[in-house]
């Protein structure tokens, strides 16, 4: 929970002069939260823009910013976080799915996150999860098929568990090379227009 008594998205910051944005989400992930990361630990997502006029202290206030966002998908429990007291109450858990509704309108107060993240993150995680069950079915069907092909080899040759054996593990090649194909042809997300 950051000064302003909302939850929003942690571990953000402004670019310094010199940095790349990738350096800046490491630096602060270890300020913020106390989290040690690497370049290989953080998967870019996507940029999204921030502009607002408001007032702030009497004075007109204007913002013009492109964010990058970063996902951070290792495991982390709450007892390895340690907050920048100067910056945030508290850290707590919530499903992406709930936020992404609470900031719908009418948003729920509670909540202080970008419309434009939440998208970016939610699009990264179905893509994600996309191609999980694309790897996941096409290597179950290569396993399916090899076992077939070994049965009917291992038949005729008096060596069924050795030829299912080796149909099995041909077909998860098989299938695991096939899977990789199809996701280099089918286009990224972003370049579909389906909103998803």
């Amino acid at each position: 929970m950051g000064a302003s008594g909302k939850w929003g998205q942690d571990g953000g910051g402004h670019i310094q002069a010199g940095d790349e944005p990738l350096e800046s989400a490491i630096r602060e992930l270890s300020e913020e939260l106390g989290l040690q990361v690497v370049p290989e630990d953080l998967h870019f997502a996507g940029t999204f823009p921030i502009h607002y006029e408001k007032e702030f202290h009497g004075k007109p206030f204007k913002d013009n910013e492109i964010a990058f966002v970063y996902v951070y998908d290792e495991e982390a429990g709450i007892d390895d976080i340690t907050i920048q007291e100067e910056e945030l109450d508290g850290v707590e858990w919530f499903e992406l799915e709930e936020v992404y509704r609470a900031c719908q309108p009418p948003r729920d107060e509670k909540f202080c996150v970008p419309m434009g993240g939440l998208e970016i993150v939610r699009r990264y995680v179905k893509e994600r999860k996309r191609r999980f069950d694309s790897v996941f079915s096409c290597m179950c069907i290569g396993v399916l098929i090899g076992i077939t092909i070994g049965a009917a080899f291992g038949v005729i040759n008096y060596r069924i568990g050795t030829w299912m054996t080796v149909g099995m593990m041909l077909g998860l090649i098989g299938g695991f090379v096939a899977s990789r194909t199809i996701r280099r042809e089918v286009p990224a997300n972003s370049e579909r227009g389906d909103g998803e």
